[in-house]
């Protein structure tokens, strides 16, 4: 059973800590903007982006970017919600990185809101959450991976998934909903469906999965 990264479970030092890392500060789910935070140029130290709403995922983000942009690969990664932890075990934070022709990508989903970072430097999302380190394990250096798959998709099949599956309308739920959770499906709905031009249908990818 996936466990909320602000699990009423966790130690209050745990909370503590994940308090002074998050840039929202908000450690209980039921505060749900509803909205998808974009950056579209992550970098260290800074943090400039926009808000998008359930109906701008269609319209507003696709003058944004380039949506016929191929997704090439794409990865789930976690880190701990602390920088003390010694394992993931239950407490931790999940995340999507997909690397595109042109940028790198992360999305996620935290207590308010979900979060979508674009960089041509792979670290700047994978290493770095609005501008600050992501905590990582005490004896490690960087993020874990935790799968990894190739994609047959374009950026425009995410963006209408997730539109779709009004994913701006789940709420965030320790137990029921939560950034593993999110990372999970996205991950699979990634790996598992590739595109037939033809059709326009999207069903399971018979490419075996590199994990």
């Amino acid at each position: 059973e996936n466990f909320c990264v602000c699990s009423t479970f966790i130690s209050e030092r745990v909370e503590v800590e994940r308090d002074k890392m998050s840039p929202s500060k908000k450690k209980k789910g039921g505060e749900w903007k509803g909205k998808l935070y974009f950056n579209p140029d992550a970098k260290v130290g800074k943090d400039e982006g926009i808000n998008l709403s359930h109906d701008e995922l269609q319209s507003k983000l696709a003058s944004l970017v380039d949506i016929g942009e191929n997704i090439n690969e794409v990865w789930l990664y976690t880190t701990p919600l602390s920088g003390w932890q010694l394992t993931h075990a239950l407490l931790y934070h999940a995340y999507i990185v997909l690397e595109t022709n042109d940028y790198f990508w992360s999305l996620e989903k935290n207590a308010d809101e979900l979060v979508l970072q674009r960089s041509k430097v792979g670290n700047n999302v994978k290493e770095y959450l609005h501008g600050k380190k992501r905590p990582v394990l005490l004896l490690s250096s960087k993020p874990s991976q935790h799968k990894h798959q190739w994609s047959d998709l374009r950026l425009k099949n995410l963006f209408d998934h997730l539109f779709k599956k009004r994913e701006l309308s789940k709420t965030y739920n320790w137990l029921n909903d939560n950034c593993q959770d999110f990372a999970n499906r996205i991950y699979d709905y990634i790996s598992n469906n590739k595109r037939d031009p033809n059709q326009g249908y999207f069903g399971p990818s018979r490419r075996v999965k590199c994990v």
